[in-house]
């Protein structure tokens, strides 16, 4: 296990690595490109590799610091979801406290200024367990307008302390300042002979329809996981009854 495991985007991943062996990971990073092309999954990967205590410029998934940050941030996703559940928006919001490798993302529609404001309260101060904290903000174009400017005072100010990823589809969905103080890392759709692999070995389809999935999904790999060949045809079928009948009626009328 490590960065070599991650599907794709050798591009992206070669930058990461420098980043990592050079010792100088940013404060503030953009990860931007299509959804489903797993810019989560490698900043999520570049958290633990900053916090690894066996392998330099990646991670080794076994080690304690990698386990214990794995268990941060499942535990974030897990605070996020009772969270959503709560109806009252002051409890909904109410003892916010995270973690050195933390995943924030929307309670509601947006990520709240709550969660920006304990963003930058905690940025600044020394982490709790690991050598390192790393926020992953996703998705960024989710913050709302009122928090956008505590977040810029954070990216002005970088922490020693804290590396902040914003993972964003369209870069230019966010503030010229915001975007001015990040590293751009950038993803494109994952290559074909990969996703048909990836559907070959875990989702067991046959050719034809790994060739159809393989179209469909336009280089997403959480599309390709997802892939329901039934469930597309019955979206599909509509649409072919609708052509089908105009074809009809077109034949009529020019037979008439």
């Amino acid at each position: 296990m490590g960065l070599e495991s991650f599907l794709g985007n050798p591009k992206a991943v070669a930058e990461v690595r420098g980043m990592l062996a050079s010792g100088r990971v940013p404060g503030a990073l953009l990860f931007t490109g299509p959804d489903g092309v797993g810019k989560k999954t490698l900043a999520r990967m570049l958290a633990k590799a900053m916090v690894c205590g066996q392998r330099r410029a990646d991670f080794c998934d076994a080690c304690d610091r990698c386990r214990k940050g794995e268990e941060m941030f499942v535990a974030a996703q897990e605070d996020l979801a009772r969270r959503r559940e709560i109806k009252d928006p002051l409890r909904r919001i109410e003892g916010l406290v995270y973690f050195d490798l933390q995943l924030i993302e929307p309670i509601t529609r947006y990520i709240l200024i709550e969660q920006v404001r304990q963003l930058r309260s905690v940025a600044y101060t020394h982490p709790f367990v690991l050598p390192r904290r790393v926020f992953v903000i996703d998705p960024a174009q989710a913050i709302h307008w009122q928090a956008i400017d505590l977040l810029l005072k954070v990216l002005e100010e970088p922490p020693e302390t804290t590396t902040l990823i914003l993972v964003c589809p369209n870069a230019y969905e966010l503030r010229p300042t915001i975007r001015s103080r990040c590293r751009r890392v950038t993803f494109l759709p994952v290559e074909n002979s990969l996703v048909e692999a990836l559907l070959e070995e875990e989702i067991h389809l046959s050719k034809a329809q790994r060739a159809l999935a393989t179209r469909v999904v336009g280089g997403s790999v959480a599309k390709a996981k997802t892939f329901d060949p039934a469930e597309f045809q019955r979206r599909r079928q509509p649409w072919l009854d609708f052509l089908d009948a105009v074809a009809g009626k077109t034949a009529d009328t020019t037979a008439a």
